[in-house]
């Protein structure tokens, strides 16, 4: 499958169960690419500032976190 993934899954934040930090934005790209499907960003409170993109990765529902 080529970029850009269209996100078609929505999940809770409960459905994840993998958590990957980034400190560098250039390797949340590199993650984000190692993706096997794009799933739609749940709703986050106003005040958490931090980026995130969530999907599945060989079975298993992953959150990466910038």
């Amino acid at each position: 499958m080529a970029w850009p993934f269209e996100a078609t899954v929505t999940l809770t934040h409960d459905d994840y169960t993998v958590a990957w930090l980034c400190a560098l934005l250039i390797k949340k790209a590199a993650i984000r690419n190692m993706l096997d499907e794009l799933h739609v960003t749940p709703l986050q409170p106003e005040h958490n500032k931090n980026i995130y993109s969530f999907g599945c990765i060989c079975g298993h529902n992953v959150v990466i976190i910038y």
